[in-house]
C-alpha cells in the first residue's frame, strides 16, 4: 500500500494505463507521463541509454527511482542517464551539465527557486522538525507530518495509520 497522491488515500501502487501525479504513484517500473503537476498516465518507463521525452508528455520516461533522468539532447528528444549524486551542502539540480540529486532525503535548495544550481540540504531523523516543501525532509520512511494538520512545517514520524502523507 502506498499513499495516492490523486486520491490522497492509501492504495496498491496504478498499474499500466492507471492515473498518476507522480512516478511513486506507478507500480515500480511504471512512470507517470503528462503534465507537470495534472492528471498523468502510468506507462512503462526507459533504461539507461534508451530514447526518452524530456517533457513527460510521450514516450519513454527515465526511472527517478532507480537514478536515471531523461537528458535533453534537443528540445523534443534525450537519452536515459544516470543522475549525479550530492550529499549535504555539496552543489545540486544542473552541476556541470549533469542532472545532480541529493542523496539521504536530501532537499536541493535554490535560491531563486529556478536558479540551475543549489545546494543539498540533508535529511533529519524521526522526531525532529521537518517542512516538506522547504526542507529539512525527512530520511527514509519517516514522513514529515504538519503540526496542526495543514501547511508543511511539521515534525518527522514513522508511517502509521494517522501518518499517510503523500511523497
Amino acid at each position: 500500500m502506498i499513499c495516492l497522491r490523486t486520491t490522497t488515500t492509501c492504495g496498491p501502487p496504478e498499474q499500466d494505463g492507471g492515473n498518476c501525479l507522480f512516478d511513486s504513484d506507478c507500480a515500480f517500473g511504471l512512470a507517470c507521463l503528462g503534465p507537470v503537476d495534472a492528471t498523468g498516465v502510468c506507462q512503462p518507463q526507459g533504461l539507461a541509454g534508451s530514447a526518452c521525452d524530456p517533457e513527460r508528455m510521450s514516450g519513454l520516461a527515465c526511472p527517478n527511482r532507480l537514478g536515471l533522468y531523461c537528458q535533453r539532447s534537443s528540445p523534443d528528444a534525450g537519452t536515459c542517464a544516470s543522475f549525479g549524486q550530492a550529499d549535504g551542502a555539496q552543489p545540486c539540480a544542473d552541476v556541470d551539465g549533469v542532472s545532480t540529486a541529493c542523496v539521504a532525503s536530501g532537499l536541493c535548495q535554490k535560491t531563486p527557486p529556478d536558479a540551475g544550481e543549489g545546494v543539498c540540504l540533508a535529511g533529519v531523523q524521526t522526531g525532529q522538525a521537518c517542512d516538506a516543501d522547504a526542507g529539512p525532509q525527512c530520511l527514509s520512511v519517516a514522513r514529515c507530518v504538519p503540526a496542526s494538520g495543514s501547511g508543511t512545517a511539521g515534525t518527522c514520524a514513522l508511517p502509521g495509520s494517522s501518518t499517510c502523507q503523500p511523497e
